[in-house]
């Protein structure tokens, strides 16, 4: 990317609310759209359709307008993707096992989405929706974070100690981390190298 383009990207980070299951006095239901390099100043709220019983769970944002998906909010069964910038609904699709809390590729390209903490996360086109591969680890899937390079997504379950390491080209888990002294939940990865931090 050349400067000009760079310079003109806009960063945004997109929050889900309710972010307490669907207790819509925290923030009401819809996305709520800040700007990360101008002091996170609100730039909108992306009002999703109201079903019954719909909770916006958990939300993830990818810098700027290249990616496929850029912001996505889920509840129990259901995964809602936004295109960036427009608060354009792309696709609304059910998964088997329902939704939990995703991670999407520093591209925009590839969501890993946990079912809701059954045996297995999904591997999805964000374009489409459709489901590429399902990667089961029996693990309760529930935490999902992808590193910033891209390289590898990380799998945490709330019935096993131990954290599941998959190839994003690979699409399979090649390494585990652990056993850690309980259920990981929440946790991060430092940027140098893949460590796991729990919190």
């Amino acid at each position: 990317m050349n400067p000009a383009a760079a310079a003109a990207e806009r960063k945004l980070l997109y929050v889900a609310t309710p972010g307490v299951r669907n207790y819509l006095e925290y923030g009401g239901h819809g996305i709520l759209v800040f700007d990360i390099n101008d002091s996170h100043k609100f730039v909108k709220r992306i009002r999703p359709r109201a079903g019954q019983g719909w909770q916006a769970l958990e939300c993830e944002g990818n810098s700027g307008e290249r990616a496929n998906a850029s912001a996505l909010r889920q509840h129990d069964a259901n995964l809602d993707v936004f295109r960036s910038g427009f608060g354009k609904l792309l696709w609304e699709k059910p998964y088997e096992g329902g939704c939990d809390r995703m991670a999407i590729t520093p591209d925009g390209k590839t969501i890993y989405l946990p079912s809701l903490e059954n045996a297995h996360w999904h591997v999805v086109d964000a374009k489409t929706g459709e489901v590429i591969k399902k990667i089961v680890t029996n693990s309760g899937a529930h935490n999902t974070i992808v590193g910033l390079d891209g390289r590898f997504a990380y799998l945490a379950g709330l019935k096993s100690p131990i954290l599941r390491v998959a190839d994003t080209r690979k699409r399979e888990v090649v390494r585990d981390v652990g056993p850690f002294g309980n259920v990981i939940r929440p946790f991060t990865i430092t940027e140098s190298k893949p460590v796991v931090m729990s919190m």
